[in-house]
């Protein structure tokens, strides 16, 4: 559901991370205008809170993978279904003998209103035609709508004719019958009330289409029975009615994607929506917003050790019949050593580049050598001392100048077992060793896209003449040259800035380092802090000293400025937990007292 903006008092209702910032406040008199807390999932502008879509604009046309809290590994939001919202819109949405109108709207979900007409047919819309997305083979979709009791007692959701569906009892408020259509697999469904003032229900239900990649033919209608696998053919009324909206589908894991699937609806109007990554570490703690490059994963059947791709087995069994990373059975593959120095690999084919080859990796039983290569065993990496049998672990080897990659595992010890999940070959960054998020594949290759996250300075008080910024970074690895927190635009001035060859925040004019503000390991979460007026900026960091750039500054040219880079080469690769602006040019021994 929707949040709508309320009124806020820090460190009072409002429950984000800002112990720092009431510190700071009762020490100064002075608190920031502006609160991006990516950690505590709040964000805050003038003592009003609002919502992540109101002070940014993210964009990534691919899907993603994240950790949520529980700590496992799952998609980031999205909605693959155009016009969400507006069902009688007919670029998109096809009507058979009902008509649309709207509701109304609660706590910002428009809800429409089917009528039946008077015809012996269907009384259903589809979402037909090439606007429908198609899911790779052995891939998991996860199908929900909205709803509220109308005058025709029973609502039919389905999904294709070889996939799955559900049927809803609006007066009881119970799914009467369920189940995969054709050799479809229905794994679950849900029905859950979301709204009780409003006694609006979400409808959730979960399956894998019956062979392979399948466009999503979507039905959702009318029924006057309360069973039935495909829409039934009866004679309308021309009065019934049922009430619904907010439709959306999405690619899931086995385990539930997300915490509470209705606090991830994701509207959406002219197209389908990719949301923003708020990450958490395996243990489930808040990481903030993580943002990468893109990156292309070339190794194929990452999670299914048993596909023939992985040609080359000596000595070693594998099966599909692992709880993975994202807490759903048999998602991930189990490698069992036959014998001694037991070997599976999978040859690639690719140009000769810098790769590196990363999975995640978690040991069942035994406690010897576990190894890794890129290479086809030219060279091994011992990750014995990495993993253990509590977790998933990313391994990686170092990245390799090779072409034609030939990944995979070694088990030195006989009958020792380890699960595996998420294999991943991809291109390596010059400037540092390290492997991106996972990016799972099956048949063919998967691209993670270019993400952007843009704050627009008209959402909140912006003064381009005085100001100060704060920020919490870090917390991971770093894979690219210089990649930035926070950049006005990529030629004039980045106020917080890593370097290619030492950690540390820089102040930059187009390439050129201005200000070096020492070093400071992003590896861990670091602080830091910019002053600015129109004669100088002054930045430090956790870890380093106060430094000075005098030259023109030009961060006022642009509408918007990037939470890391809007230039594919230069993301920032990391988590940022927070990110503040003050309206006033701090003094030099407050900056230093903010990255304490």
């Amino acid at each position: 559901m929707t949040m709508i903006a309320q009124a806020v008092t820090p460190g009072n209702a409002w429950s984000g991370n800002v112990a720092w910032w009431e510190a700071f406040n009762s020490a100064s008199g002075v608190a920031p205008v502006l609160v991006l807390d990516y950690a505590g999932v709040q964000f805050m502008d003038n003592n009003v809170q609002k919502t992540f879509a109101e002070l940014h604009t993210f964009t990534r046309a691919s899907i993603a993978l994240q950790r949520i809290s529980s700590g496992a590994v799952a998609f980031a939001p999205h909605n693959l279904f155009s016009a969400s919202e507006d069902l009688d819109n007919g670029t998109y949405w096809t009507p058979s003998d009902v008509t649309i109108a709207d509701e109304g709207t609660y706590n910002g979900l428009t809800l429409q209103t089917f009528t039946e007409n008077t015809d012996t047919d269907n009384h259903v819309i589809f979402f037909p035609g090439s606007h429908n997305p198609v899911f790779p083979v052995d891939s998991i979709a996860e199908l929900s709508v909205f709803m509220r009791a109308g005058t025709r007692r029973y609502v039919h959701l389905s999904f294709g004719n070889t996939q799955f569906y559900a049927m809803v009892d609006t007066q009881t408020w119970t799914i009467t019958d369920s189940g995969g259509i054709g050799g479809g697999e229905l794994i679950s469904d849900t029905l859950t009330l979301v709204d009780a003032t409003n006694e609006i229900y979400q409808l959730v239900i979960k399956g894998r289409a019956n062979g392979g990649a399948a466009n999503v033919f979507l039905v959702l209608g009318m029924s006057d029975s309360s069973t039935g696998s495909n829409p039934p053919i009866y004679t309308g009324d021309g009065s019934s009615t049922i009430i619904v909206g907010g439709l959306q589908v999405n690619y899931a894991p086995m385990a539930p994607a997300y915490d509470t699937f209705a606090d991830t609806y994701v509207p959406t109007v002219t197209a389908a929506v990719q949301q923003h990554r708020l990450d958490h570490d395996k243990d489930g703690g808040a990481s903030g917003i993580f943002q990468e490059h893109p990156k292309t994963n070339i190794c194929l059947w990452s999670d299914d050790l048993t596909d023939a791709v992985w040609d080359t087995v000596t000595n070693m069994t594998a099966a599909k019949d692992q709880t993975g990373a994202d807490g759903g059975a048999n998602t991930a593959s189990s490698l069992l050593a036959t014998a001694a120095n037991a070997i599976i690999t999978q040859a690639i084919t690719a140009s000769s580049a810098l790769h590196i080859f990363s999975a995640f990796v978690q040991r069942i039983t035994g406690s010897g050598t576990v190894e890794i290569t890129l290479n086809g065993g030219t060279t091994w990496l011992d990750i014995t001392s990495q993993i253990n049998s509590s977790d998933y672990i990313q391994v990686e080897t170092a990245r390799t100048t090779v072409a034609n990659p030939v990944v995979g595992f070694r088990l030195g010890t006989d009958t020792d077992k380890i699960a595996v999940q998420y294999c991943q070959a991809e291109s390596a960054d010059s400037s540092t060793n390290a492997s991106s998020s996972p990016i799972p594949t099956t048949t063919v290759s998967v691209t993670r896209a270019l993400e952007t996250i843009a704050i627009e300075k008209s959402g909140f008080s912006f003064d381009a003449t005085k100001g100060t910024f704060y920020a919490q970074a870090g917390g991971s690895k770093i894979g690219r040259n210089w990649p930035a927190i926070i950049r006005f635009n990529n030629s004039s001035r980045v106020m917080m800035r890593h370097s290619s060859n030492n950690d540390r925040i820089a102040v930059s004019l187009g390439f050129q380092v201005v200000a070096d503000a020492g070093s400071g390991d992003w590896s861990a979460v670091a602080k830091g802090a910019s002053a600015y007026d129109e004669t100088n900026l002054d930045i430090v960091m956790t870890g380093g000293t106060l430094a000075t750039d005098t030259g023109t500054l030009n961060i006022g040219i642009d509408t918007s400025f990037k939470l890391g880079s809007g230039n594919a080469s230069e993301q920032f690769n990391s988590h940022i937990l927070q990110l503040s602006y003050f309206d006033v040019r701090l003094s030099n021994s407050d900056l230093e007292a903010l990255v304490v």
